[in-house]
């Protein structure tokens, strides 16, 4: 197995505690960091609060944010929005997001390597080394 496939497999065994399967679909845990200068979805995944983190270029104001989170989700899941809905969260940095339609195998295969592929060599070498 090629070192990257380890590591997305090695992230997928961390980041299922984010996610809870639904009988509708899956459940999100997601940390949100807005108006940062370069949006990163995902950035990465907090194990202690056992979040998906998210950086957002929008300012948390009049559901700026919230709509550039969804909009990003919809791209790299490549699922339609209206697939997509804030659950908790709406006004607040910790949110739950709802997708229809999809498994957890689904979700965290795709959000695990985006993480792997988005992290600099330093963190890859530190999941390395957890293998």
């Amino acid at each position: 197995m090629p070192q990257t496939e380890k590591m997305i497999e090695k992230m997928i065994e961390k980041i299922v505690s984010a996610l809870t399967e639904t009988g509708d679909g899956v459940i999100i845990e997601i940390d949100v960091t807005p108006g940062s200068k370069k949006k990163t979805v995902p950035s990465g995944y907090n194990e202690w609060r056992n979040r998906i983190e998210v950086k957002l270029t929008k300012p948390p104001v009049d559901g700026k944010a919230n709509k550039e989170l969804i909009d990003s989700l919809s791209d790299i899941l490549s699922i339609p929005k209206k697939n997509l809905i804030i659950i908790s969260g709406s006004t607040n940095s910790k949110k739950s997001v709802m997708v229809l339609h999809t498994t957890k195998d689904e979700i965290a295969r795709i959000l695990a390597e985006r993480i792997v592929a988005t992290t600099g060599p330093s963190t890859q070498d530190t999941l390395a080394r957890y293998q």
